[in-house]
């Protein structure tokens, strides 16, 4: 059900939108001296279009962790492994769109792609169930009676997830900044560069489902991967130099070059965040039980996390302070 919902109003929104403007701008254009209200309106609108169709694909994760849950040893197992491929599949959808769709099929017929993957993957879920119900279970964990309310532990945890997902996406806002000063801003280099940091994403929940499964502690090693991280961050910057040198050539080759940039200053510290997610998790429901509970609330902390960082470095500290010292501000935050 909520791949068809996402289907249906991610492709009516891409139909509608253009007699939308069209309807909105006579009652926009008298705030045109006044961009903080008129930009404040816009932003409601975009977020009222969007809230349908982005909740929806919100509430898939927390679901299909819960189904695997039953099949899998232990919850972070399965909520890295959904994880991973379903981050992985985004590199996916945002390249074959950007690179090929939609100078093929346009705007609309992008759309149309992309609605009817959603309800393939509506028709797929169907037989996936099919197929967890007759599979051996997992013997069950010992009954915990009611889920129990978060306590000072699992708070911790979420502040942990929140500040993580605030952490990457201002350092993105930054690495974005710092390429395009190499780079043309083309939408083809800002569809590389997030497919980069979505494939460190990706990557790393797979590695924290194959690491959860060899060892159930895993988890202990969360502090450790945040320093690493953060180090990370700042040695890669030092070195940009080294594999920044100008080059020239044609289509190909400047795809290519955003590639060699991309990858060595993003991909690192992405796939370390890939990687702390289920780890977190995996703590997490041992605090609070219920898979589809932790995993929401997982994803929440993270997702808002990662939305008010962006705001906060793009708004904030680049003005402020600069490229170097915010980045340098966002390593510390890791530690």
């Amino acid at each position: 059900v909520l791949e068809l919902v996402i289907a249906l109003t991610g492709t009516a929104i891409v139909f509608a939108l253009p007699r939308l403007t069209a309807w909105l701008a006579p009652w926009l254009s008298p705030l045109l001296g006044e961009p903080v209200l008129l930009n404040s309106l816009r932003a409601t609108v975009g977020f009222a279009l969007m809230l349908i169709p982005a909740v929806a694909m919100g509430a898939t994760l927390p679901l299909l962790v819960s189904a695997l849950s039953r099949n899998t040893k232990s919850f972070g197992q399965a909520l890295g492994g959904l994880y991973g491929w379903n981050t992985l599949g985004a590199v996916g959808g945002v390249l074959l769109a950007e690179l090929f769709l939609v100078a093929q099929l346009g705007i609309r017929g992008t759309a149309l792609v992309a609605g009817a993957c959603n309800c393939i993957a509506a028709l797929l879920s169907l037989f996936v169930d099919r197929s967890l119900e007759s599979a051996p279970k997992t013997p069950p964990a010992p009954a915990r009676g009611q889920p129990a309310k978060p306590g000072a532990r699992a708070r911790l945890i979420l502040a942990t997830a929140f500040g993580l997902g605030a952490l990457l996406l201002g350092l993105e806002v930054i690495w974005f900044r710092i390429l395009i000063l190499i780079v043309a801003g083309t939408p083809y280099t800002f569809a590389v560069m997030l497919a980069v940091v979505l494939a460190g994403i990706g990557c790393g929940g797979l590695i924290a489902s194959a690491w959860l499964t060899a060892r159930e502690e895993a988890w202990r090693g969360i502090p450790l991967l945040c320093l690493l991280a953060g180090g990370l961050c700042l040695w890669l910057y030092l070195g940009f130099g080294f594999y920044s040198s100008a080059s020239s050539g044609g289509e190909a080759a400047a795809f290519l070059r955003v590639v060699s940039l991309a990858f060595p200053l993003m991909f690192p510290v992405a796939l370390l965040s890939g990687l702390l997610f289920p780890l977190l998790g995996e703590r997490l429901h041992a605090e609070l039980g219920g898979e589809t509970r932790s995993a929401g609330l997982l994803t929440l902390a993270n997702t808002v996390g990662a939305a008010l960082g962006s705001l906060i470095a793009g708004f904030t500290l680049l003005p402020r302070l600069g490229m170097e010292t915010s980045l340098f501000v966002l390593a510390l935050g890791y530690g």
